[in-house]
């Protein structure tokens, strides 16, 4: 039972901790990058709010993401694909 418990709460904890977050890691992986003011308040991909440290430049504006995983996904993009992206956040 002890070892079902301690197996349970391992997983609970590994779940917690995978995906794209916009939290603390991101943070202090950028804590020396500027601020920027983006020209979004979601995230094109995840549709979470922008940490305003992780941006990319597309079309003239500054847009934000909320995690670095999600800029690397919308850098890998087609421009068409980009723009949809864009688009479909108005």
């Amino acid at each position: 039972m002890k070892a079902t418990m301690t197996l349970a709460a391992a997983c609970l904890a590994c779940v917690c901790l995978v995906g794209c977050n916009s939290g603390s890691k991101t943070a202090q992986r950028d804590s020396g990058a500027a601020v920027v003011a983006c020209s979004n308040h979601a995230c094109p991909i995840s549709g979470k709010p922008v940490n305003s440290k992780v941006t990319s430049t597309y079309g003239g504006k500054t847009v934000g993401f909320c995690c670095t995983m999600c800029k690397s996904k919308f850098d890998a993009m087609t421009d068409a694909d980009k723009a949809a992206k864009i688009a479909a956040m108005k």
